[in-house]
C-alpha cells in the first residue's frame, strides 16, 4: 500500500488516483505481475439489446453494472471492473434466457388457445347441425 502525498489516504495497488482527494498518484501502469492487464468488456451493447428486446428488468441491471466498468478501470480498481463486467454479462445472459423462455411459453399458449377455439367451433357446428 502507498499513501497519498496530499491527504495521507491509503491508496490501493494499481490505483492511478487517490480515492479520497482525486489527485494523481503517479504514472499509470497497466502491468500487474509481469502480465498485461486488459480492460474487460463492459457488455453495454448486449445489456441495451436485452433491455429493448428481451427482459426489461434484467437489461436495466446489466446496464447499471456495465456503466461501472469504465469508471472503475480508470480509477485503478481492476478487480472491481472485472466483477462488474461479469455481473453485466451474467444479468444480460439471464435476461436473454428468461426472455426466450417467456416467448416460447407465449407461442405455446397461443397455439393451445388456437386449437381449443378451433375444436370448440367444430363442436358447435356439429351440435347445432344435430339440432336441426
Amino acid at each position: 500500500m502507498t499513501y497519498c502525498k496530499y491527504c495521507g489516504e491509503n491508496i490501493p495497488d494499481h490505483a492511478s488516483v487517490c480515492p479520497r482527494c482525486g489527485n494523481s498518484v503517479g504514472s499509470f501502469s497497466t502491468r500487474c505481475d509481469s502480465q498485461e492487464v486488459k480492460k474487460p468488456s463492459a457488455h453495454l451493447a448486449l445489456s441495451i439489446l436485452v433491455t429493448i428486446f428481451c427482459c426489461l428488468p434484467f437489461g436495466i441491471v446489466g446496464i447499471v453494472y456495465a456503466s461501472k466498468v469504465d469508471s472503475n478501470w480508470m480509477a485503478g480498481y481492476y478487480d472491481l471492473a472485472r466483477q462488474n463486467s461479469l455481473k453485466a454479462r451474467n444479468w444480460s445472459v439471464a435476461g436473454i434466457v428468461i426472455g426466450a423462455v417467456l416467448w416460447v411459453l407465449y407461442l405455446i399458449l397461443v397455439y393451445v388457445i388456437g386449437l381449443s377455439m378451433l375444436s370448440l367451433s367444430e363442436w358447435d357446428s356439429v351440435y347445432y347441425s344435430s339440432l336441426v
